[in-house]
């Protein structure tokens, strides 16, 4: 029988057994007032961690799934074990700077209409991440604000206000999208909108799921007293395979949410760099000077 708690922390694992028991050592630290548990779902593919993690952390569920399900599918089978009233969806490769759960699930509690919200992400020295959530990820977006547009014109007002956050991050902000990196949810909430798209294997996850909790009336917040830090792509880095699942969850957004017409494009668009750039430009002024007879 599931145990009833206030919230229960899901850590989905990938070969960063450092990352985890530094994680799980923080939330413990942080002293939560609330009730809580720690689930730990490990993508690792062989059980490297549940031996000293029991001897560690006895108190932390361990769960190996048969296989590496991909950071969504491990996310939903770890909130299927859940006890909690609401789930704390957390990268490992994270650490608590001050008493996450407290503050986030007062907040939740006060804000019937709060879909999820995310603490404050902050850098290895301290700094605020920029950006620390987004507008919607709209074809238009995209284009302008995570393309090659975005590094030759970095000021260009459509991407200056897709992303938000930055240093003079002090208050409560809403945003269309929140970081996936960690986020408090009811469950009930989350089991609602479907959890996680599990064709979604790594990447883009949390734009989909933001994407349908606002189309319920869903409000989605990131609470700056609540902070969190976070050693970027510790995880994905263990993963050769990362930037195709990047490109292959890219595509699969646009498809689901805006069609395959404007998908195809999009994507085609979000995939030239500079190399290909440089060959575009190559061939265009090599098309001129053939149209034109020059030499």
């Amino acid at each position: 029988m599931r145990k009833k708690v206030d919230v229960s922390v899901i850590i989905v694992n990938y070969k960063v057994q450092f990352e985890v028991f530094s994680c799980i050592e923080s939330i413990f630290k942080s002293k939560p007032k609330i009730s809580f548990e720690i689930i730990v779902v490990d993508n690792s593919e062989k059980d490297l961690i549940s031996r000293k993690l029991k001897t560690k952390f006895p108190q932390v569920k361990y769960i190996l799934p048969s296989g590496n399900l991909g950071y969504g599918a491990g996310n939903n089978l770890g909130v299927k074990n859940a006890g909690g009233e609401f789930v704390l969806i957390l990268n490992p490769d994270t650490r608590f700077e001050n008493n996450i759960l407290d503050i986030l699930f007062k907040f939740v509690k006060k804000n019937k209409k709060a879909g999820a919200v995310s603490p404050l992400l902050l850098k290895e020295n301290g700094q605020t991440y920029y950006p620390q959530g987004s507008l919607e990820l709209t074809p238009l977006n995209a284009v302008f604000s995570v393309s090659i547009l975005n590094k030759i014109f970095p000021n260009n007002p459509i991407a200056k206000r897709f992303w938000i956050g930055g240093e003079n991050f002090k208050e409560m902000r809403r945003v269309d999208v929140f970081p996936g990196t960690c986020f408090l949810i009811n469950k009930n909430l989350f089991e609602k909108v479907g959890g996680y798209d599990e064709n979604f294997f790594l990447y883009f996850e949390e734009n989909d799921l933001s994407n349908r909790l606002r189309k319920l009336g869903y409000k989605l917040f990131i609470d700056p007293n609540a902070k969190l830090l976070h050693k970027l792509g510790v995880s994905t880095e263990k993963n050769p395979e990362s930037k195709k699942y990047f490109q292959k969850s890219r595509f699969l957004y646009f498809r689901k949410n805006y069609g395959l017409l404007k998908a195809v494009p999009t994507e085609l668009f979000l995939r030239i760099d500079k190399k290909v750039l440089f060959l575009i430009i190559i061939f265009s002024i090599g098309a001129i000077l053939r149209l034109y007879r020059l030499p």
